[in-house]
């Protein structure tokens, strides 16, 4: 614990936020979103802020459920986003230092593996990836909680299986989550296969149990991101996504030697990252002293089922880490739901941890005087091999062309072959104990922070806190306010292949400043918003302008978008368009159009027509003419609808609104259809005057509801579907398993009765 707390100390008592790259513009934005949404006493489901409103609590990430997010809630947030990230590193030494006590039974190794694991150069590379930092810090707990369960159950063990792998499905990092299930599951696998004193169905069965039971807690956010995936761009990838952000097998080199390929400019290295992808997903330094101590574990770590069990996995992790460049890639790729993630370089996380077990190991074994010299060997073998690696470095053609200036910076192979060199020192010459110890666990803290972790972007590339402070706070954007008009919420939206562009000004940060955007950056995007909104990507850049700028377009009446920008690198086709006033905004790339949508955000329509989703397409793109202030296309029948009620239809105007919620006062002259400028997705109900009325699609965008004539109150309101089975089935678990383990403490309190 001590440890993380004394690495990030500094940013602590100085008020500096731990949050790089995508930290500070998508998660630092979905926690404070999420939070000012708890303070008015909601459950945050909806974000009316981006795609022109989109679900909150099942995309995941936000972490709306996950109770160390609720320090956004009370705290302030650069306060509460640092304590989250150093909790989450003391999570992740506390659960490997307990895996490690129970496989070896020594404190003082476990304390090692606990470092080792704990500080440990993925859980670095991830900081900005704060779900996911919080998803892996439980993967030890869930493999402590299934082995303590495997030996012997009880309700109280099988609560402590559950909760771990059920916190780190509330963290919303569906692939690492997926992933800490197949590992628990796998090691359950392992063990009993290996195991002769107990019977293997038995152990699979309660390991089974303890699963399930973790799923059955979860499932009130399971439920609803499942419910949403098939209506997202991840229902279905290709195997070349699925396999992007892959550990090439040029880049092994970097488990070794992390900076060998360039870093952040920062300390003793001066270079870019020169590699493949991004440093942060090619990650997965252990530790060369580390490394050392594992090659003293690994001999003889066969006749422990479970060392061998983890060893298995972190081996079988590693190749998977390398994507397309192995077979397994599509066996991988075949697996359920796991082979829909990308990015499987992170499955370096288990080999993290097997190699922090197998150091444990070392180190116990070096503490006791049986094979003493066996493990020495061993370490010391480990690191004339990492001394050759640094050599074959240079020499190797694949490698040498990711090399910043073609050679190798003395500094990136110095400090791990050096660290690596002073831990076999030690364990060669020192043979006391207690001083081998204490100075391993120096040296791998040492090899760990200022190896890799030290010179990581967390001090160089997070943002100034005070600024970022008064950067949220604003209701300004570098490119012009966005008001509500008398009409409703404007919004604006991002055409181009190039939104880092806007910076600071994209998306979720001017979600957490409440400005309405039609962009969105989420890898649960909904696919049919995407495709209508000119071929819109998860990540909120729109290749195709001319659907939407074309001069009979509807996408931006129906949208309400009052602003669209571009980059100077993405010029738009322009000729006879929608747009007009373009500024280029000083000191950016930034362009801007001004435009007015000729559409109010509720408007009373009083024509319906069916239409087929390709001809609803070419009347919104402006392919076909269409009037949306006249008529509204629907993809299905509907019989009680209005029909050819074109003028004197009414009027209606908001009269109160918060996330997920709305309430809409209707003066209708004739029946006729509410049109509400807002994205649709499953969860949406509306009661008029107390009588529900279905939400449907209208003009393959925004939503719409039938309303009869008077003066009927519409309320709207978002639940996430499958919230409330999920939420029952998590209440019910709980419950359950609450009074399994209280029955069992009154059954261990109650005195045996006397036979006399």
């Amino acid at each position: 614990m001590l440890a993380p707390i004394a690495v990030f100390g500094t940013a602590l008592l100085r008020g500096s936020l731990i949050a790089p790259n995508d930290a500070w513009h998508d998660y630092l934005p979905w926690h404070i979103v999420a939070a000012h949404i708890w303070r008015t006493g909601r459950i945050p489901l909806w974000d009316p802020y981006v795609f022109s409103g989109f679900p909150l609590l099942a995309i995941g990430q936000a972490g709306v459920l996950y109770p160390p997010t609720w320090l956004f809630v009370v705290l302030p947030f650069g306060v509460a986003n640092n304590l989250y990230v150093i909790a989450h590193f003391c999570i992740a030494g506390l659960g490997a230092r307990a895996l490690a006590r129970r496989l070896y039974e020594d404190d003082v190794a476990a304390t090692l593996g606990g470092v080792a694991f704990g500080l440990c150069g993925f859980l670095f590379a991830h900081i900005g990836h704060q779900d996911l930092l919080a998803v892996v810090s439980w993967l030890p707990w869930c493999v402590v909680g299934i082995d303590r369960l495997r030996d012997s159950f009880t309700w109280k063990r099988l609560a402590g299986a559950a909760a771990p792998l059920a916190a780190s499905c509330l963290a919303g990092h569906f692939q690492l989550f997926t992933f800490n299930v197949l590992v628990v599951a796998a090691f359950a696998a392992l063990v009993a296969l290996t195991d002769r004193t107990r019977p293997r169905g038995r152990t699979l069965m309660v390991s089974a149990l303890g699963i399930a039971a973790a799923g059955a807690f979860a499932a009130i956010q399971l439920a609803p991101s499942l419910k949403l995936v098939g209506s997202t761009v991840r229902s279905t990838v290709s195997f070349s996504f699925a396999t992007t952000y892959a550990l090439p097998k040029t880049h092994v080199f970097l488990l070794l030697f992390p900076y060998l390929f360039g870093a952040f400019k920062s300390g003793p290295f001066p270079h870019g990252y020169h590699g493949s992808w991004n440093l942060l997903e090619m990650t997965g330094y252990p530790g060369a002293a580390t490394l050392v101590l594992a090659g003293a574990g690994l001999i003889g770590s066969h006749r422990d089922r479970r060392t061998l069990a983890l060893v298995i996995i972190g081996a079988t992790s590693a190749v998977v880490a390398l994507g397309a460049s192995t077979p397994l890639a599509h066996v991988v790729y075949a697996i359920p739901i796991l082979g829909q993630f990308r990015a499987w370089s992170r499955y370096l996380v288990a080999t993290d941890l097997a190699i922090a077990m197998l150091a444990a190991r070392g180190l116990a074994e070096l503490r006791t005087k049986r094979l003493m010299g066996i493990p020495r060997l061993s370490g010391v073998a480990v690191a004339l091999g990492i001394g050759a690696a640094a050599l074959a470095a240079s020499r190797l053609a694949p490698v040498q062309r990711f090399l910043p200036d073609g050679h190798v910076a003395a500094w990136s192979v110095l400090l791990p072959v050096g660290l690596a060199a002073t831990a076999a020192a030690l364990i060669v010459v020192v043979r006391r104990r207690t001083i081998l110890s204490a100075a391993l666990i120096a040296v791998v803290i040492v090899d760990l922070v200022f190896a890799f972790g030290w010179w990581h972007d967390w001090r160089t590339g997070s943002p100034n806190g005070a600024a970022y402070a008064r950067r949220i706070a604003s209701s300004s954007t570098p490119w012009g306010p966005l008001p509500f008009d008398r009409e409703g919420a404007r919004r604006y939206l991002y055409i181009g292949n190039a939104p880092d562009d806007l910076g600071e000004s994209f998306v979720d940060i001017t979600d957490a400043q409440k400005i309405y955007s039609a962009n969105g950056v989420d890898s649960l995007a909904p696919s049919n918003y995407l495709a209508a909104v000119g071929k819109m990507t998860f990540y909120g850049s729109v290749s195709d302008a001319a659907p939407i700028i074309r001069p009979r377009s509807k996408v931006l009446d129906l949208l309400r978008v009052s602003v669209v920008l571009t980059s100077t690198r993405d010029e738009l086709p322009l000729g006879p368009t929608l747009l007009r006033h373009r500024v280029h905004i000083r000191g950016t790339h930034v362009v801007r159009y001004r435009y007015r949508p000729r559409m109010a955000e509720v408007s009373l329509i009083g024509d319906v027509s069916t239409k087929s989703r390709a001809a609803i397409t070419a009347r919104l793109t402006g392919a076909r003419s269409f009037d949306p202030s006249r008529v509204v296309l629907l993809e299905r029948s509907c019989r009680s609808c209005p029909r050819h009620q074109r003028v004197g239809t009414g009027s209606a105007r908001i009269v109160a609104r918060s996330p997920g919620e709305l309430d809409i006062a209707v003066r209708a002259h004739h029946p006729a259809m509410l049109l509400v400028s807002q994205g649709w997705l499953p969860g949406w109900t509306a009661t008029v005057d107390g009588r529900t009325e279905p939400v449907l699609r209208a003009d393959g965008l925004i939503q719409t509801l039938r309303v009869p004539s008077g003066t009927p109150l519409v309320r709207m309101r978002y639940t996430a579907p499958g919230f409330r089975l999920g939420f029952a089935l998590s209440a019910g678990t709980a419950v359950i398993v609450g009074l399994g383990v209280v029955y069992e403490r009154r059954k261990r309190r109650k005195p045996k009765r006397s036979l006399l």
